[in-house]
């Protein structure tokens, strides 16, 4: 996966990893592994699926540049959707439907080859290697959203999560942006329904008229996003420099350690 060769980190085995986004990102981030690092975001899709229930979700590709040229490719794909009960998936429908918050279930799956679609794509991104952003700043990017809104309602459906996860890269780390086959559907459930943005504020038209009686607070919009990956980063970087430094402390004292006491373990006598 690196210059040096294949990681067996669980973050990026070789096999198709299925795990929550959250669990997943924190993982990545607590590692601090140098190798991961020549992970870059390459390009990023917003896609929607082609058949009812239009669901939309990103699909990201991770690319890796050895120092032999070599490359190797993950493919991920986030989704949002909520935990349900098997037994009462009608309650959970109308719990939705009637203004109530259900927890958000956000999947990545990763895999070495092109993962099926069903569907077509709303916007794409692109990055130049050099200045990609690298898996750490993905990960990141992944705990502000699912951080921010850890519940899934009417508002923060996969249509929010899906447009914070492209919206918060675009905002912090630049990209080349390009429109898809139906850019016009994004957020777009029917002609009246739709997530949009007007003022700066991101909000859910349309269906909230047909079942609440007060509107919600507006959405975490790409600024709030960027500005908590930029929080986020801050805290990442001061607990790993704190943890290098416990680290250094204790190889300093290993170091007296042995300096105090020169006889090896290899010299001291066994029994015969």
């Amino acid at each position: 996966m690196a210059a040096q060769g294949h990681s067996n980190t669980s973050v990026l085995s070789p096999h198709v990893i299925v795990d929550s986004a959250d669990n997943w990102a924190r993982t990545l981030l607590q590692k601090r592994d140098p190798q991961l690092l020549n992970y870059r975001l390459a390009a990023i899709e917003h896609r929607k699926n082609e058949c009812s229930p239009y669901h939309e979700y990103v699909q990201v590709n991770l690319l890796c540049i050895t120092d032999q040229n070599t490359r190797d490719v993950r493919y991920a794909r986030v989704d949002r959707s909520f935990q349900r009960n098997p037994a009462s998936v009608r309650n959970s429908y109308r719990s939705l439907f009637q203004g109530h918050s259900l927890s958000a279930d956000d999947i990545i799956i990763i895999t070495r080859t092109p993962q099926p679609t069903g569907s077509f794509s709303l916007f794409s991104m692109y990055f130049d290697y050099d200045m990609a952003p690298t898996i750490v700043d993905f990960a990141t990017v992944l705990l502000a959203v699912t951080s921010l809104a850890p519940n899934y309602n009417l508002d923060t459906t996969c249509y929010w999560a899906a447009r914070m996860i492209f919206d918060g890269l675009a905002e912090a780390f630049g990209g080349q942006i390009e429109l898809g086959q139906k850019p016009d559907r994004r957020g777009r459930f029917s002609r009246h329904i739709r997530l949009v943005e007007r003022r700066g504020e991101l909000r859910l038209t349309g269906l909230r008229n047909l079942i609440r009686t007060s509107p919600s607070s507006p959405l975490p919009t790409r600024h709030i996003i960027a500005n908590e990956i930029h929080r986020l980063r801050e805290q990442l970087e001061l607990t790993w420099e704190r943890s290098e430094a416990v680290e250094r402390e204790r190889r300093v004292a290993t170091e007296r350690g042995q300096l105090e006491n020169p006889r090896s373990h290899s010299q001291v006598k066994t029994l015969p």
